[in-house]
C-alpha cells in the first residue's frame, strides 16, 4: 500500500509498519540528482510535489521523464512509524485521519499534517469486526464494507471512544467495496450494486446555537434516506463507483453508463 497525502507519502511495508516520509524533501533531492538541467530540474519538482498549480500546461513538464527513488534518499526523508496490528484490507487519509481496515476491525488515527506523523495515542476503533474497504466522508463519517455483515455507516465522537449509536447498519447484503462522497454511498455486491442517498449536512454558522448542533448531530448520525439496487433502464449492473460528479455503472454486457450526482450542498 502506498498513499500521498499534504505531502507526506505514507507506505506499508511487509512488517506490517506504516512509515511516513517528507515528500517535498524526498523529491528535490532526488529531481536534483537525476535532472542536470536546474529549471528543468525546479518545474519537475514543483510539479511532482503540487502539480495542480501547472494546469493546462501539465503535459510540458518533464515529458516521458523516469524518477527513481533509492532506500539511502528514502530513508534520509524518512519521518515516523506506526506499527499496525495486521496488514490492512485497505488504507485511506482522509481530512488528516487515517483509517485501516482489516481482521480486526477498522482504526482510526489523528494525522499531524505540519509533522507528518500518526498518533497512536488518539486512535479511535470504528469497529472490532472484519472489514474489507472504507471510504470517509465529511464531518467525521465513514462507510465500512464488512462482507457478509453488511455495510456500516459510522459517525465517531470528536473526543473519546465510539458508542453504540455511532455506528450504523446500512445495507444487510455482503459487500467487499465501498464508496461514499458527498450525499451518495455505492457498495458492490454478490448481488449488484447498490446506492444509498443521504441527506445533506447545513453548514457550520460562526455562532452556533445549542438547537442548531442537536439537529446536526441527529442528521450526522442519521441513515439514508434512500437505498435501492442500481439499475440503468432495465440493464443489470454489475460494478459501480464514484468519480467526484458522477456515477459510473458497467452493465452485464459490457457497457459504461455515465450519470451526474447531485452537487455538494443540493437536494438530491
Amino acid at each position: 500500500h502506498s498513499f500521498l497525502y499534504s505531502g507526506t507519502l505514507f507506505l506499508v511495508g511487509a512488517d506490517s509498519v506504516v512509515r511516513t516520509y517528507n515528500w517535498e524533501s524526498l523529491i528535490t533531492k532526488t529531481v536534483g540528482q537525476q535532472l542536470q538541467d536546474a529549471l528543468s530540474a525546479h518545474e519537475t519538482s514543483q510539479f511532482l510535489i503540487d502539480y495542480r498549480r501547472f494546469g493546462e500546461a501539465i503535459r510540458e513538464v518533464a515529458p516521458g521523464f523516469e524518477l527513481t527513488i533509492d532506500s539511502k534518499d528514502l530513508q534520509r526523508c524518512f519521518v515516523g512509524g506506526l506499527e499496525l496490528a495486521g496488514w490492512p484490507a485497505d488504507i485511506y487519509v482522509y481530512a488528516n485521519r487515517f483509517y485501516t481496515a482489516d481482521e480486526r476491525g477498522v482504526l482510526q488515527t489523528p494525522f499531524s499534517y505540519q509533522n507528518k506523523l500518526l498518533d497512536d495515542s488518539g486512535q479511535v476503533t470504528l469497529t472490532e469486526d472484519r472489514a474489507y474497504s472504507i471510504s470517509p466522508n465529511d464531518s467525521n463519517r465513514v462507510a465500512i464494507a464488512a462482507g457478509s455483515n453488511g455495510v456500516f455507516t459510522a459517525a465517531p465522537p470528536t473526543s473519546g471512544q465510539m458508542k453504540r449509536d455511532d455506528l450504523h447498519q446500512i445495507l444487510e447484503v455482503e459487500s467487499y467495496d465501498c464508496e461514499w462522497m458527498n450525499q451518495v454511498l455505492v457498495a458492490n455486491t454478490d448481488s449488484g450494486p447498490h446506492a444509498a442517498t443521504f441527506q445533506q449536512l447545513p453548514p457550520i454558522p460562526k455562532n452556533p446555537s445549542q438547537e442548531f448542533w442537536q439537529n446536526y448531530r441527529t442528521l450526522r448520525h442519521s441513515g439514508p434516506k434512500v437505498t435501492a439496487k442500481l439499475d440503468d433502464n432495465g440493464h443489470e449492473i454489475v460494478y459501480a463507483w464514484l468519480g467526484v460528479t458522477k456515477l459510473f455503472k458497467v452493465t452485464s454486457d459490457g457497457c459504461l453508463a455515465i450519470s451526474q450526482l447531485p452537487a455538494a450542498g443540493a437536494e438530491a
